[in-house]
């Protein structure tokens, strides 16, 4: 039973770490207010990353989702 489950864990860990093809997202990620990068596969080219939280309802925010959406991608 202890093989088993140390099976099964090392397969969850290896699926995290990198992931087959159908599981792999290539969409980019906006990362707001957190350090947590890491969980993210190939987070050097999908992420965007603001440090300027405060200023994010400046700068992208807006009652309108569409207007919101278009802000996104102007970034």
């Amino acid at each position: 039973m202890v093989q088993l489950l140390t099976k099964i864990r090392k397969d969850i860990y290896v699926n995290i770490l990198s992931p087959s093809a159908d599981y792999k997202s290539d969409a980019i990620i906006y990362r707001l207010g957190t350090f947590l990068k890491y969980f993210v596969t190939e987070n050097n080219y999908r992420l965007y990353d603001d440090s300027l939280v405060f200023n994010f309802d400046d700068y992208v925010y807006d009652k309108d989702i569409n207007k919101t959406v278009d802000n996104f991608e102007k970034i």
